[in-house]
């Protein structure tokens, strides 16, 4: 009991401490704007020195004490609900902030930007940012989730709320944000060991009290297990029979036209008439673009990669018909293509090279 005591009290006062330090730095530099660029250095020593002294404290008076329960479980109490108060107060603040329109900003500039272009961060800022309502809901989760932390009634609720939430932005951040993972993962802990503190409840709750739910008894258990199996089962058989995206690595990517000639005729590429300046072959599309994404043609498209034959029907503006049958050849130079054939009553050679895979 004295071990217990003590790791869950150490535990409970480094969360604490890591997370109040981070919550800090982040309201100096963003809110307070007490933390230039040229005082990080400054806040980070002073955010150590407080680590460092929780840390001493840890060792020398927390230890001492934890074995006397007249000073340990009341530390125990302490520390954790201070871990409470200053976790829901964090969120709180991220929650709150979604009302300001302080988060999920994106510069006008990179709204004209090409999707494929834009650096991960922006690009998961763009699609939450797109609808202030998303972030507005999101807002009042974090807020209840944190509202729901203070009160020991609501505790474990609120831990129970908020981990689905967390554990959402840890996936975000190690795909897409990176900055700020570190926390992130201190946030995952810190929900982690509020659970659990009622892992005793937990196991009892899911394991072990009696479900109320009306029992349908089958006269056989095979029946039983059949349809259980039929859950991982079924869904395998349905990929099996959908169409499997098909990719060919010769071919598949995104072309500029370097070169392109129609009935014989090479056209000028230098110009502002609707004239074939990229060619997209997707997994699913075959995409013709004109001057830009606003003119393309989409299709569906087949490819026999023995004879390098490609077949392409569009169902992108839906007035077009015209099949397109061509081969793709390999060009003079590596990452290059030639793409001769027919469309219609026009024959083309287009040259182009892949800049995108």
């Amino acid at each position: 009991m004295k071990r217990r005591t003590f790791i869950q009290t150490a535990l409970a006062c480094i969360l604490t401490g890591l997370v109040s330090a981070v919550s800090a730095l982040r309201i100096g530099q963003n809110y307070l704007n007490i933390i230039t660029y040229s005082m990080r250095p400054v806040a980070t020593t002073l955010v150590l020195m407080y680590i460092g002294c929780l840390l001493v404290y840890i060792f020398t008076s927390m230890r001492k004490n934890a074995s006397d329960p007249v000073k340990g479980l009341p530390a125990l109490a302490f520390w954790q609900g201070a871990l409470r108060y200053v976790l829901a107060f964090d969120i709180c603040v991220f929650g709150i902030g979604k009302f300001f329109d302080i988060q999920f900003n994106i510069p006008l500039a990179w709204l004209t930007t090409p999707l494929g272009s834009l650096p991960s961060h922006e690009l998961l800022f763009a699609f939450y940012g797109r609808y202030g309502a998303l972030a507005r809901i999101v807002g009042v989760m974090q807020i209840t989730g944190g509202l729901l932390l203070i009160f020991r009634r609501t505790r474990l609720a609120g831990v129970i709320f908020l981990l689905p939430i967390v554990l959402h932005l840890l996936l975000l951040n190690a795909f897409y944000l990176h900055g700020t993972l570190y926390y992130v993962i201190i946030l995952t802990m810190t929900l982690s060991y509020l659970l659990l503190i009622d892992y005793s409840r937990l196991k009892q709750f899911f394991l072990f009290d009696y479900d109320m739910q009306p029992l349908y008894l089958f006269k056989s258990n095979g029946v039983k297990m059949a349809l259980k199996a039929f859950v991982i089962i079924g869904p395998l058989i349905l990929m099996a029979m959908h169409k499997k995206p098909q990719y060919f690595a010769a071919i598949n990517g995104e072309y500029r036209v370097d070169k392109l000639s129609i009935n014989n005729q090479e056209k000028n590429l230098n110009t502002r008439d609707s004239i074939l300046t990229k060619v997209f072959i997707d997994r699913e599309d075959f995409i013709l673009e004109y001057n830009g994404h606003k003119q393309r043609i989409i299709g569906e498209y087949k490819y026999n990669s023995a004879k390098k034959e490609i077949k392409a029907w569009w169902y992108y503006p839906e007035d077009k018909r015209d099949t397109l049958y061509a081969k793709i050849l390999p060009g003079a130079w590596p990452g290059t293509q030639i793409m001769e054939g027919r469309m219609g009553n026009e024959s083309f050679n287009i040259e182009m090279t892949r800049i995108n895979k």
